[in-house]
């Protein structure tokens, strides 16, 4: 449609309605005049909507030629004498608008192109009018030729609007093109060109948004570049961070010419100094901080209208809030943004951005001191000591309870019980467990809690040793609620972060709530100024990213670890660390769902296998959408499936070995991260995910990555494929310090073909990956998960600013047109600096050069764990092969080596103890080596042995004493002593322990005293001991506790302990693998 027809059928439908029948020529004689004069002079008015529209409908319907109403014939005739009759006319009114497509067809021209141009007049009619009564008719249909579009945004008001965005869109374009440059243009004009810009070029949607970053303008300290493009931070909240907002070129350039470093604060000055005089005498006070963002919204409101005077369009046609402008603004991206970025930019779907660490070390980018005028100072927090108490270790141990796999009921009346058995603790103790009691709550018909035990100790850990250290001996309810505000205000003060200030501020409202509704507390009015916004400390995201360059370190430093170890435990424990990267990191999985994979979740297929993630008897998932399959065909290699491949197969071996009936039972108890020993249990999920974590650590260079990231990272990187692949974006140099991530977003395309098999843009990928995460809705995955939404933005920018051509960028940025032209693809860089003031321009260049030298140029350096090498020692097989034999429950198929040792230890009891777990063995390690320095010789050559060190082991031999004799099974001792009544041999025993620099104490067994003559007796042997030993008081323990005297002077036990004062279980392990091995080699 050109463009007078355009502005007739605007002024048609939007004119003055005169509702005086004598008028109707006028509109008439109006519009004619219009053909010529229109569309010239290009202004026209906008009426209140009419629903009906009488006169303008058929003087609409008169234009095209289609009928003429009897009513007004006289008047019409003058006008135009060549007029038919109106007998010879098909009359139509608004009761039959049906009926247009058959009287265009029946009475309209037979040339097919003048139908066509009547059509599409007609199509104009429709849009512009806004009339709901013609949208049914199918026009489209009757020629196919015609491209009228169909309305997609449900309602003829949200069509007309979109319309009009359209056209204030184009507009502005061809204003900041052709006359920007030639224009003398005012203050407030200049800032409405910013304002429109950033709304429909540069997609600041959302009103608070905008206001904070048109704030930032005037201080160049707020301007911040990746990679030649400006961006700014706009704070969110206070818990998380800021948004980064990139701006279009466009944009970019228009605030280096318009320079509004005076431009804001005036104007804002103006607005608040003009307030003030108003509400002068005004008895209510207002608040400060919203009435700067009230007042700077009219400021830019005002601009904005003062612009669209400029480009000819009527103030009734815009909204009347910086807010309707934003809509409308909305609106006209329709057709320019993917919906999920639409939502974004609007703030419908938040998205939050990396933590400025984070973002560093992606892409090199350093952010000096942000100022925000009009704006407070965050608080700073530090890091305050902890209050703790024995009566909170006891309201602790009531909630200490797992509850995954016990019965809640029964559980529930325990947990009740451990309350009531506790006596004489503080109010403010009392209240805390009352609390947490209060949630306690079985689900009726459900039989689980409402929330777990564990889930609320982890509540009031947060809260209480700080509120009993503020508090001190003050009880809670009878302070008043001013005071109680106050120490409120000081518990959060203890925070050590803002994440933590979150989770009490959280933690606390719940409890204030619970005070008082049911101890009757005062009640704190002003909430939001003590806990904070609800919705602010209900929603905070710790953003985090975890590239495939540091996946792909740590995965090569684990193979070579393998490679290295003879350990067969260790080597399974790196295997495992393998697989939990590869499904946190490649599948999305949180690390209990990956734990606890079986191996009936795992179905093999040559081609094609799929992981299934499903609860189990001894596995809950978070929620029910959690429920999911994985295709790992489309998700990893063909060597990290073999990795899987690997463990499922070791495990496969087992399984077949039993019968059909007993293969499917024995899937379902088997564990992808079974125990070597025994793969139906697996261990603590710490000894996984502990050493794994450290190895990120050191391969992405950060400490505050955690596990849960990996699945941050999931969500990320594709949901960024996916936009490249739909939206047909470029990546650039993006990630070039990371070229194993740069390769793998380069094949974004590929991948959306292999999960999404069409190659029509179906804008369905970013939605695949809320059913991989197993969330219920894509908000969930968006808000939570996706912190690459900012990217997806600068590159749609980028690919709408390279459809303008160099005369464009010439125009805008008063460079040269043939110079822009050989530049080629770096010619929107080139306009951009070269109107950038000069500090700017060396930051933009500092920044580039900080990020192309950004490539690590060597690996990093992993810390090897280290080595057990007295535990792959001869002399410690036998040991090591009972505690294999311990585990297994068939023992058919054992070696005669084995069986030896089998029949070993079930003879004799007494060596058999409990294996030593990941700390013991390396004390045990060290024990060893200390031992074979002070025995001057090999371990496993016994002749080599001091005499001194054998008689030692002699006597430990013959002292160690077992609790239980049990010759039937391999079971190990639940405990074990080293008991004498023989001076010489604890002499001799105490030298060894003191040269091996062990901690003991004496324990003697004394007679339980019935008359005097006994405790006289107990006196002297006490002393005997402590006189033949040389003992301090402090390594002295008496136990009066046995109905006869063990020996002349009673017997003792000599106790190796920690610094815990606990068993010293590596030292007994040490000494009885020696004398095993003495047992077995006498020779």
């Amino acid at each position: 449609m050109n463009t007078f027809k355009k502005k007739l059928v605007i002024y048609t439908f939007w004119a003055q309605h005169i509702t005086a029948e004598s008028e109707y020529a006028c509109v008439a004689q109006k519009a004619k005049e219009l053909l010529l004069a229109i569309a010239i002079k290009g202004k026209y008015q906008r009426r209140e909507e009419d629903k009906t529209a009488p006169v303008i409908a058929v003087f609409a319907q008169h234009l095209l030629g289609i009928y003429t109403p009897e009513k007004i014939y006289d008047i019409y005739h003058k006008l135009w004498p060549t007029l038919i009759e109106p007998s010879e006319t098909k009359h139509l009114n608004e009761a039959n608008f049906h009926q247009f497509q058959k009287v265009i067809l029946d009475n309209g021209t037979s040339n097919l192109k003048q139908t066509a141009q009547i059509l599409e007049f007609l199509n104009m009619v429709i849009d512009f009018g806004n009339s709901s009564l013609l949208w049914h008719l199918p026009f489209f249909d009757t020629l196919k030729q015609i491209p009228r579009p169909i309305n997609p945004l449900g309602t003829p008001e949200s069509w007309q609007n979109y319309l009009y965005a359209t056209e204030l869109k184009n507009l502005h374009l061809k204003f900041i093109r052709d006359e920007l440059h030639t224009s003398n243009l005012s203050d407030e004009i200049k800032l409405g060109v910013l304002v429109t810009d950033l709304l429909f070029q540069s997609f600041v949607l959302n009103k608070m948004q905008l206001i904070m970053l048109i704030k930032q303008l005037p201080d160049e300290a707020n301007f911040h570049y990746q990679n030649k493009r400006l961006f700014f931070n706009v704070p969110v909240d206070d818990f998380n961070p800021n948004r980064r907002v990139f701006l279009s070129p466009i944009t970019e350039l228009l605030i280096y010419r318009l320079t509004p470093h005076d431009l804001i604060t005036t104007l804002v000055e103006k607005k608040v100094q003009h307030h003030h005089i108003e509400n002068k005498c005004s008895p209510n006070t207002v608040n400060s901080h919203k009435t700067k963002h009230k007042l700077f919204a009219s400021a830019l409101l005002k601009s904005v209208s003062t612009y669209t005077k400029q480009l000819g369009i009527p103030q009734h046609l815009m909204p009347t809030s910086l807010f309707g402008i934003c809509r409308l603004a909305e609106l006209g991206l329709f057709d320019t943004l993917a919906p999920v970025i639409l939502h974004n930019t609007a703030g419908t779907l938040k998205s939050h951005c990396l933590k400025p660490s984070t973002l560093e070390k992606l892409y090199a980018i350093s952010f000096n001191d942000q100022h925000l005028p009009y704006e407070s100072e965050p608080k700073t927090l530090s890091e305050k000591p902890c209050y703790r108490s024995y009566g909170l270790s006891q309201v602790r141990k009531v909630f200490n309870h797992p509850s995954r796999k016990a019965d809640p009921k029964t559980l529930h009346t325990k947990i009740l019980g451990e309350a009531n058995s506790i006596y004489g603790l503080t109010p403010n103790l009392q209240y805390l467990l009352d609390w947490g009691l209060s949630q306690l709550k079985v689900l009726p018909g459900k039989n689980r809690f409402d929330i777990s035990p564990i889930k609320i100790l982890g509540k009031l850990d947060s809260i209480a040793r700080h509120i009993l250290g503020v508090f001190h001996e003050r009880d809670l309810l009878k302070t008043s609620s001013d005071e109680r505000a106050n120490l409120f205000l000081e518990v959060i003060d203890q925070a050590i972060s803002d994440r933590n200030v979150n989770t009490i501020q959280y933690n606390l409202r719940i409890f204030n709530s619970w005070l008082e509704k049911n101890k009757k507390a005062p009640p704190i009015y002003d909430k939001t100024e003590v806990f904070g916004d609800p919705k602010l400390t209900d929603m905070t995201v710790n953003s985090n990213l975890f590239t495939f360059d540091a996946y792909e370190r740590v995965r090569k430093h684990l193979k070579n670890l393998q490679k290295d170890l003879s350990d067969k435990e260790q080597q399974n424990r790196y295997a495992m660390m393998d697989l939990m990267l590869i499904l946190g990191f490649k599948c999305g999985l949180r690390s209990t769902e990956a734990f606890k994979i079986k191996v009936s979740d795992y179905i093999y297929c040559a081609s094609f296998p799929i992981l299934v993630i499903r609860e189990s008897y001894d596995r809950e998932l978070k929620t029910t959408s959690a429920k999911r399959s994985l295709e790992l065909a489309n998700l990893l290699t063909n060597d990290e499936i073999d990795v899987i491949n690997q463990r499922f197969f070791k495990l496969m071996q087992e399984v077949q070995r039993k019968g059909m009936r007993e293969q499917q039972k024995l899937k379902e108890a088997l564990y992808l991260f079974g125990k070597t020993s025994n793969p139906s249990k697996t261990p603590a999920i710490q000894y996984i995910k502990h050493p794994l974590m450290r190895f990120i650590h050191e391969s992405s260079q950060d400490q505050t990555l955690n596990f849960h990231h990996l699945r941050h990272s999931f969500a990320s990187w594709h949901f960024l494929s996916a936009c490249i692949a739909e939206l047909d974006l470029k990546l650039k140099d993006t990630f070039l310090a990371f070229p194993k991530t740069q390769q793998w977003l380069e094949c974004a395309q590929e991948r959306k073909l292999a999960l999404l098999p069409t190659t029509q843009k179906s804008k369905k990928a970013p939605f695949w990956i809320a059913i991989k995460m197993g969330h219920a809705n894509f908000k969930t995955t968006f808000e939570h998960y996706i912190h690459t939404s900012d990217l997806v933005i600068m590159m749609i920018q980028d690919q709408l600013a390279e459809k303008f051509n160099s005369q464009f960028w010439a125009n805008l940025s008063g460079a040269n047109d043939s110079y822009l032209r050989k530049k080629k693809t770096e010619k929107i860089a080139y306009a951009c600096q070269y109107v950038a003031p000069k500090a700017l321009k060396q930051r933009i260049k500092l920044q580039l050069k900080a990020h192309q030298s950004a490539v690590f140029k060597s690996e990093p350096i992993f810390t090897s764990p280290p080595k057990l090498e007295t535990l792959s020692a001869t002399w410690v097989k036998q040991m090591t092969t009972y505690q294999d034999l311990a585990q297994i429950d068939s023992r058919d198929k054992l070696s005669r080596k084995e069986r030896r040792i089998e029949k070993f230890f079930m003879k004799n009891p007494k060596y058999r103890l409990r294996a030593l777990n990941k700390s013991e063995k390396f004390v045990f390690d060290s024990l060893a080596k200390r031992l074979k320095t002070i025995s001057g010789g090999d371990l496993s050559q016994m002749h080599q042995l001091a005499p001194e060190i054998k008689t030692c082991l002699d006597l430990f031999d013959q002292c160690l004493t077992p609790e239980s004799n049990d010759l039937t099974t391999l079971k190990p001792q639940r405990s074990y002593q080293l008991l004498t009544t023989d001076l010489h041999q604890a002499t001799t025993l105490k030298g060894l322990i003191e040269q091996l620099e062990m901690k003991f104490i004496i324990l003697i067994h004394l007679k339980r005293p019935q008359k005097p003559s006994d405790i006289d007796r107990n006196r002297e042997d006490v002393n005997y001991w402590k006189t033949g030993l040389e003992l301090t008081p402090q390594q002295i323990k008496q136990q009066a506790s046995y109905p006869s005297r063990p020996g002349t002077h009673s017997r003792i036990e000599i106790r190796v302990v920690n610094d815990k004062n606990r068993k010293h279980h590596p030292f007994y392990y040490l000494m009885c693998t020696i004398c095993v091995f003495r047992r077995l080699n006498p020779s």
